[in-house]
């Protein structure tokens, strides 16, 4: 079965090169690649670091929350507001 997963892996992969190498199938911006540098992976993973961070505290965020009975607190705050709002 593994044998089979590999030799599909290797097809598509010739045939993702295949279909890339077709005339008139180059990407509009590969020179723009070749002069930058690689700097637009490293942007990439930049943004990729923020946002597992920004996960991360709201993960933090959400846990201390929910510990702390402070949600229920804020929606019934919140459900006050909109029914004294409507009435």
């Amino acid at each position: 079965m593994r044998t089979f997963f590999i030799e599909l892996y290797r097809s598509l992969c010739g045939l993702a090169f295949r279909i890339r190498s077709l005339p008139g199938r180059s990407h509009p911006r590969s020179a723009d690649r070749a002069r930058s540098g690689g700097d637009r992976g490293q942007t990439t993973a930049e943004y990729a670091l923020v946002l597992l961070a920004a996960a991360t505290l709201a993960l933090l965020l959400v846990a201390w929350a929910a510990q702390s009975g402070k949600i229920g607190t804020l929606f019934d705050t919140v459900f006050d507001h909109v029914i004294d709002k409507v009435t």
